[in-house]
């Protein structure tokens, strides 16, 4: 396990290293166990920290803090977030070695100060934030399904692309933030918005024939209402 290896809450094996079975017998030390807190200690992803969630044999180099937490005392997945967290990776940086490549030392880590609550409000803490990064993965998902690629000569711009009417989405408190260019109403959203009693008619009453024969059979057309 590198500082490649790494990421942040995740162990990263798209490309995975290997050592002889011998190297476990030189360096014991080096031996990972399922629950170990790993941080990294050299270059530009000093502070990148994730739990070793595996049952593999695994050892680390020296790019990379092995941090064995006491569960009685101390979270692992407690420890985690507070060393991926924007302050804590500011206190690390603050206090990196810079020779030929940015790096902190073991000794560092021994005397870090970990404000430590009762294990309860540790575990009630980690519980929180797992919900809140669900949430904003799921968030994520989301906006990365509405991204569409142009594709101008020799480049590619990412743009999120939508269904929203512009008039509509403002009234929700939704309207985009434009870098430029104009984001206005076409006729076909004026359409939607102030239909004819004849179109919204045939909107709502818009059914099609079953495509198979079934007597529980049945159609739904959802529409948004901004009040």
């Amino acid at each position: 396990m590198t500082s490649e290896n790494i990421g942040e809450y995740e162990i990263l094996l798209e490309r995975p290293k290997y050592v002889e079975e011998k190297f476990n017998a030189k360096d014991k030390k080096s031996i990972l166990k399922t629950g170990d807190v790993l941080t990294n200690i050299v270059g530009a992803s000093i502070g990148r920290t994730a739990v070793f969630d595996r049952d593999d044999v695994a050892n680390i180099n020296q790019a990379v803090c092995l941090i064995r937490c006491e569960p009685q005392r101390l979270n692992n997945y407690y420890l985690a977030y507070l060393l991926n967290s924007p302050l804590f990776k500011q206190v690390l940086h603050d206090n990196e070695v810079n020779n030929a490549r940015a790096n902190l030392s073991l000794g560092f880590f021994s005397q870090l100060p970990v404000p430590m609550p009762a294990i309860q409000k540790q575990q009630e803490i980690v519980a929180k934030l797992d919900a809140c990064r669900e949430e904003t993965q799921r968030l994520t998902r989301i906006c990365e399904q509405k991204l569409v690629t142009l594709r101008p000569p020799d480049t590619a711009i990412a743009v999120r692309a939508g269904g929203e009417i512009p008039s509509r989405a403002a009234a929700a408190g939704a309207a985009l933030d434009l870098v430029a260019g104009t984001w206005r109403d076409t006729p076909a959203d004026r359409q939607w918005i102030a239909p004819s009693a004849t179109q919204a008619y045939d909107e709502i009453d818009r059914f099609h024939t079953p495509p198979v024969d079934a007597s529980t059979w049945a159609e739904w057309d959802y529409v948004n209402v901004v009040t």
